[in-house]
C-alpha cells in the first residue's frame, strides 16, 4: 500500500511503499555509491582520508553507506571509520571491539549488582517475615 513518507534525507514528503528515501535522493546515493566504488576498484588500499579527498564525498556520507551495507569494506582493508565511543579504526558496526568488550563488562558487572541487591532484598524480608512469625517485630 502506498503511504506518504517525508524523506530521510531530505526531508521531502513523497509517496512510498517501503523505502525511506524520495527518488531523487535515492539517485543521488546510487551515484556517489558509484563514483566511491570506482574510486575504491582501482585504488583498493586507500583508506577514509584519502578516499574523501579524491572523490570530494563528505566522511560522513561514506561512512552512512558503508553502515548501511552499501559498501562491503572487505576488499578495501585500509577503509576503515572510527569508533563512536573512543575513535579507534572500525571495520564493522558503530564501535570498535575493545569498548564493546567494556561495554559487555559493564553490562555483566551492572547485572550482577542487580541480582545481588534483590537476592539482599529478599533475605531481608525473609528474616523481617520469620520475625513478625516468631513475635520479634524488632522492637525492644
Amino acid at each position: 500500500m502506498k503511504e506518504l513518507s517525508n524523506c530521510e534525507n531530505c526531508g521531502k514528503l513523497f509517496i512510498t511503499k517501503s523505502q525511506r528515501v524520495c527518488i531523487r535522493c535515492y539517485k543521488e546515493s546510487e551515484m556517489l555509491l558509484k563514483k566511491i566504488t570506482a574510486y575504491l576498484d582501482k585504488n583498493p588500499k586507500t583508506n577514509l582520508h584519502t578516499l574523501v579527498a579524491a572523490t570530494s564525498i563528505p566522511g560522513k556520507k561514506i561512512i552512512s553507506l558503508i553502515k548501511k551495507g552499501r559498501i562491503r569494506l572487505g576488499p578495501y582493508p585500509a577503509l576503515h571509520y572510527p569508533c563512536e565511543m573512543c575513535g579507534a579504526p572500525v571495520m564493522n558496526g558503530k564501535i570498535c571491539s575493545s569498548c564493546r568488550n567494556r561495554l559487555k563488562e559493564d553490562l555483566r558487572k551492572a547485572e550482577h549488582a542487580v541480582i545481588h541487591e534483590k537476592a539482599a532484598s529478599a533475605v531481608y524480608s525473609l528474616a523481617q517475615t520469620t520475625n513478625r512469625k516468631s513475635g520479634d517485630d524488632g522492637e525492644n
